[in-house]
């Protein structure tokens, strides 16, 4: 017995030892995302401002039009990425080189032949738009032309890099996408400077560098991974059946991203026939402040995705289920610790940034972040529901959802409701998505739906609320200027820490939190 019990704490130990290594990894992960995208996210918004000043506002509004064609097929893209991250990353859990290599090299050949019939869709696509459908000067059509081609070029190459990327982010090596990506918001930059300057057409100079980073960028992703790992230089014969699996998931997950299309464009024309333009562009730039706060979320789920995906391929479906939970709990405490103080002190932050903010804009960008913190409470479900692999039924479900946006929108109109009361549809639809998460969770990965609402759902809206009730009563005796915006979001970011600290995390996530941080601590110190 006493054999039995020192080997039982050894296996004990040994475990616990590597969920520190791996929980350390997702860390120092997640923290690189951030500082990526923060760094990112500066030099783009600095780079747009030159580019348009040096463009003028219709070579500007010509390159969005023709890249935004091109753009509507990036649904593609993001499901096709989906699948090939999942595939790798389950096996790699299973540690079998072979079968990782097989996954990958398929998934190279599968991008190289979707990528060259982007080519031949796009360019077919483009002797009708420059026909006569696109409202463009004439004498602006042939600098129109050679940045299509260029655009056309750059999907190429976005294309054929998608299994590159994705190995990288399988292998968690995180700082070196952040790295190359940084590298390429560089560029961007010093394309915008080379503006102020080249003596050449600005458009089509923009369109031909802007292509040429693309391609750099596939061609680094490329070199690192053949230099990196072994499956990517192990020549093997592909298996059918990869091709099939990697079609079908790829098929099954752009569903959702196509009804989340379809919804995000319908509500748009619903409101331009009973809102109008002026309400077209509050919507507009209510989505992009909720763009820019999925930002943090998505971060946090590349950074541990891939052990997600990596503990279903070696068969430890609790560990998955766990992870999958701690992703759900982090990603509803991220996008809540930025959005309450914005929730709170928006009127004021829309017009420091706009000036001439449009009706509707701040219940639009309130609403539209309540229902993403909804969203984002069952983030984690969904990629352990991917990591299972069975997704055909959930994401039909999930599409029909979504899709319902719409007619309870049109609902809510012929009822009488205010116009912002399409947003409200977005809330009603997400309550009903975060309800098929839940039992789709516990079908495919055996999650308990009471325990999950008892220990991570109740805790973080406690939380949440408590926090944004005492912020917007304490915004009552602070000066409505700059200096008053800082102190909320310092208060805010500090309470809500202090409740997230209390009221939601269990006492082993606490520990591990302390673990990694001593560790961290440690390491800074030895060197």
């Amino acid at each position: 017995m006493c054999y039995i019990d020192k080997a039982s704490t050894l296996f004990f130990r040994l475990k616990f030892l590597l969920f520190m290594q791996s929980s350390q990894k997702v860390a120092l992960n997640t923290g690189i995302m951030y500082a990526k995208m923060v760094l990112t996210i500066g030099i783009t918004l600095y780079s747009t401002r030159i580019v348009l000043n040096e463009l003028g506002a219709e070579d500007f509004g010509i390159f969005n039009v023709v890249a935004g064609v091109i753009t509507m097929l990036s649904f593609l893209n993001a499901a096709m990425s989906t699948s090939v991250r999942r595939y790798l990353s389950n096996a790699l859990g299973m540690q079998d080189i072979n079968k990782l290599a097989n996954i990958f090299h398929s998934s190279v050949k599968l991008h190289l032949i979707f990528g060259l019939c982007s080519i031949i869709i796009f360019e077919i696509i483009g002797l009708f738009l420059f026909n006569g459908f696109l409202n463009i000067a004439p004498d602006k059509i042939f600098s129109a032309h050679v940045v299509f081609h260029c655009m056309v070029l750059s999907t190429f190459f976005s294309i054929i890099a998608i299994p590159y990327t994705a190995a990288i982010n399988s292998h968690e090596d995180i700082y070196v996408i952040s790295i190359i990506f940084t590298i390429e918001a560089l560029l961007k930059l010093g394309i915008a400077i080379y503006l102020q300057y080249t003596p050449f057409n600005k458009l089509i100079t923009y369109g031909v560098l802007l292509a040429t980073i693309y391609s750099l960028t596939t061609f680094i992703q490329k070199i690192y991974c053949h230099w990196k790992y072994s499956e990517v230089r192990i020549k093997v014969k592909t298996d059918k059946s990869i091709y099939k699996s990697l079609l079908k998931f790829s098929g099954w997950s752009s569903l959702s991203y196509v009804s989340k299309i379809l919804s995000d464009q319908g509500m748009i024309i619903i409101l331009n026939i009973f809102g109008g333009t002026v309400v077209n562009a509050a919507f507009g730039i209510a989505n992009q402040v909720n763009g820019q706060m999925n930002y943090f979320s998505t971060s946090l789920l590349q950074a541990i995705e891939p052990q997600i995906m990596k503990s279903e391929g070696a068969g430890d479906r609790d560990r998955m289920l766990r992870l999958s939970i701690l992703t759900c709990k982090l990603s509803f405490f991220l996008i809540s610790f930025f959005s309450i103080p914005i929730i709170i002190k928006l009127p004021y932050i829309l017009e420091l940034w706009l000036k001439n903010v449009p009706d509707y804009t701040v219940i639009f960008c309130r609403i539209i972040l309540f229902a993403t913190i909804i969203s984002q409470s069952t983030l984690g479900l969904q990629s352990g529901i991917y990591a299972k692999g069975d997704i055909r039924h959930f994401q039909i479900a999930i599409s029909i959802i979504q899709i319902c946006t719409l007619p309870i929108a049109l609902l809510l109109f012929k009822c009488g409701l205010p116009i912002y009361s399409i947003t409200i549809a977005l809330i009603i639809v997400e309550i009903f998505l975060f309800i098929a998460r839940l039992i789709y969770s516990k079908k495919q990965i055996g999650l308990s739906i009471l325990l999950f609402i008892r220990k991570i759902s109740i805790p973080s809206i406690v939380s949440f609320i408590i926090c944004l009730c005492f912020i917007y009563y304490t915004s009552l005796y602070i000066a409505n200027d700059f200096i008053g915006l800082i102190i909320i979001c310092m208060i805010s970011f500090s309470i809500y820490f202090i409740l997230f600290w209390i009221i939601t995390l269990n006492r082993q996530e606490k520990s591990i939190i302390y673990d990694i941080c001593n560790s961290i601590i440690l390491k800074i110190r030895k060197r």
